[in-house]
């Protein structure tokens, strides 16, 4: 996406190149939606200026002056950020025909949903930093206990994961023993011995509603179940659901 100075114009990969040589075909279209910020300066306007950078004190005044004329925001206000890691099991490699690209595009799906019930709801975005898949075998033993399998994939993290995140969760091909399809430790988000949960093959929706479950224990969310029954806590949309509800075919609520 760029900005020419009076129009918002989009970039997006063009279709299937139709000769041998490496080229990489773009499609260049106008936004009319998107307008340019109110503080935007075009390259014409720096032209004609004869700073380069404005003076310290008008720079250091204006910044003052917007300091004090913005509103202060609360924290449901601001969009937070999740850091989230995904590891694909051996089984999940397998269910999608032996191949690391399909894994991976079936886990960013998983991610991408959970996401927009995160947004919707929580203004929170879950954001994909990393992701490993076991192509060769499985690096610990997945038990068909979730929290068997949990203490053992926390042990996994705290030793070998290096990267930063907070927090990392398993996308098993496997099938626990158990009525909830993951498992989390309660606000453990942040941990490196709790920061992490499990999950259990699914379809997608089904994958997506159990990691926005585990996610959302993870950082503290919980099913009040005395607020629910005692009608203190309600799903204005009783088809979506909540995102900690027991049932739901799209978490949009959080009890």
């Amino acid at each position: 996406m760029f900005f020419d100075g009076n129009h918002t114009y989009m970039i997006e990969p063009g279709g299937e190149n139709t000769t041998s040589e490496e080229v990489h075909v773009h499609m260049i279209y106008q936004s009319p939606g998107l307008d340019p910020p109110e503080d935007f300066i075009s390259a014409v306007h720096l032209a004609e200026s004869p700073f380069q950078n404005p003076p310290l004190s008008s720079a250091a005044h204006r910044r003052k002056k917007r300091q004090i004329s913005r509103n202060p925001r609360s924290v449901a206000d601001e969009t937070k950020y999740i850091e989230l890691m995904v590891i694909n099991d051996h089984l999940m490699y397998k269910k999608h025909r032996l191949s690391v690209g399909q894994t991976n595009n079936y886990a960013k799906s998983v991610v991408n949903m959970a996401d927009l019930y995160f947004k919707e709801q929580l203004n929170t975005r879950i954001v994909l930093v990393a992701m490993e898949t076991w192509a060769a075998d499985n690096r610990f033993n997945i038990n068909d206990d979730p929290m068997v399998t949990l203490r053992e994939f926390m042990k996994y993290r705290r030793d070998f994961i290096k990267e930063k995140c907070d927090s990392v969760h398993l996308f098993s091909g496997n099938r626990f023993h158990s009525n909830w399809g993951g498992a989390s430790y309660m606000g453990g988000v942040c941990s490196l011995t709790k920061g992490g949960g499990v999950n259990e093959y699914g379809k997608t929706e089904e994958m997506a509603i159990t990691l926005a479950q585990s996610l959302g224990q993870n950082i503290g969310i919980f099913s009040d179940k005395k607020r629910i029954l005692n009608g203190e806590c309600k799903c204005e949309d009783k088809w979506s659901g909540c995102i900690m509800d027991d049932v739901g075919w799209k978490p949009s609520r959080v009890c």
